[in-house]
């Protein structure tokens, strides 16, 4: 399957979900980005969550990187041992998570659901 024929089943799923009401996979992948801003006294916390959500969105993906998992700094790629809940309640009481604080929490919630 090319990558244009991966991204159409994606893009379907999506807007099928979407007129239906059902944003859980639009929060996932808003989440799995990562949020916007890089460098400030918050990103750890928001790459640990980010590292916790691939890791419960793709735990096949994040075996593959091991214990060997990339890192971008000091913040794991994939994680799926991180306590995301407790870091992104962090965020949040500190008013450091912004929108993608959002999408993090409800994909959280969502993939916890989904187990």
């Amino acid at each position: 399957m090319t990558l244009r024929q991966q991204l159409d089943v994606l893009d379907r799923h999506l807007a099928t979900a979407l007129r239906a009401g059902d944003p859980r996979l639009w929060d996932v992948l808003t989440a799995v980005r990562g949020p916007d801003r890089r460098r400030d006294r918050q990103a750890f916390a928001r790459h640990a969550v980010t590292a916790a959500i691939r890791g419960l969105a793709f735990p096949k993906t994040a075996a593959l990187f091991g214990r060997k998992t990339r890192r971008r700094g000091r913040c794991p790629t994939f994680n799926t041992k991180t306590s995301a809940a407790r870091a992104l309640e962090h965020l949040i009481e500190r008013g450091d998570g912004g929108h993608w604080a959002v999408h993090a929490f409800r994909a959280l919630r969502a993939l916890e659901a989904a187990r």
